[in-house]
């Protein structure tokens, strides 16, 4: 039996359709950023974000993927437009697609692609927990750098500056 194509909705709050998906998809976001931001308080994250798309801010973009006969949602994309100096590129905070979600995630990436260029922008950047062989593979990635993190050890008395 072949999969339902998921529907894609940019998500709004004052929607009257997509509104009623954004509990869901705010309790996925969560989800995943308490899996995969270890290093930071993913809940105030969370809601900076969140904040975002209720306030309309055109620099984010909260994509879900919803079964068109269950009504349920069974992924979502979110990014925002980051940018320094005139560089402007598109962070892919998350993807997430839960079981065969067919194409949906393709056409998101395409979705959020003419958004960011409508915006400027000329990369698409996102980090990932997933081997990125198989993100190259499957959606044109490169990858360009690793993304490295250590814990900063905290000495008793003082320690060495890092100026001198």
């Amino acid at each position: 039996m072949a999969s339902e194509q998921l529907v894609i909705l940019r998500v709004d709050p004052l929607d009257p359709l997509s509104s009623l998906v954004f509990p869901a998809v705010s309790q996925r976001v969560l989800e995943m950023m308490r899996e995969t931001m270890t290093e930071a308080d993913p809940i105030l994250i969370v809601r900076q974000l969140l904040a975002r798309v209720a306030g309309g801010d055109p620099g984010i973009l909260l994509l879900a993927f919803v079964g068109p006969l269950s009504g349920r949602v069974r992924g979502h994309l979110l990014c925002t437009l980051e940018t320094l100096g005139d560089s402007r590129w598109v962070y892919g905070w998350q993807a997430k697609v839960d079981g065969d979600g067919g194409d949906v995630l393709t056409r998101a990436f395409a979705q959020s692609d003419a958004w960011g260029a409508s915006m400027g922008a000329t990369q698409f950047v996102m980090t990932t927990r997933r081997p990125e062989k198989a993100w190259e593979r499957k959606y044109g990635f490169e990858s360009m750098r690793h993304f490295m993190s250590r814990s900063v050890p905290h000495e008793a008395k003082g320690g060495d500056s890092a100026s001198g």
